[in-house]
C-alpha cells in the first residue's frame, strides 16, 4: 500500500467509485474527482450541500449527498441540484 496526498485537502468523509475515477467528500460543499492510479486531482464540484455521504447514480451519471440530518440532494456534475430526498422521510 502506498500513500500519498492531494495538496487542496486532506482526508476524506467519505469516497465511491464510478468504474473510472474515485470521488470523495471532506464534510464540505465540495466533490472531488481522483485519479488515484496517477495520483491527481482531476477536478472539482461545488455542491449546494455538504458532502459527508456520496453515492454514484449511473443512470443519471449524478451524485446523492448527505450531511448528518439534511436532506439528501442528488447533485449534477455541474453542482446543480437535480433531485432532493426529504431526510424526514426515512
Amino acid at each position: 500500500m502506498k500513500n500519498f496526498q492531494f495538496l487542496a485537502f486532506t482526508g476524506f468523509a467519505t469516497l465511491l467509485f464510478d468504474g473510472t475515477h474515485m470521488y470523495g467528500g471532506t464534510a464540505t460543499n465540495t466533490i472531488y474527482e481522483m485519479d488515484f492510479e496517477n495520483k491527481i486531482l482531476l477536478s472539482t464540484i461545488s455542491s449546494p450541500q455538504v458532502v459527508r455521504s456520496i453515492a454514484y447514480d449511473n443512470s443519471l451519471d449524478a451524485f446523492w449527498c448527505a450531511d448528518w440530518a439534511t436532506d439528501i440532494m442528488l447533485v449534477s456534475r455541474a453542482g446543480t441540484v437535480l433531485n432532493t430526498f426529504p431526510a424526514a422521510a426515512l
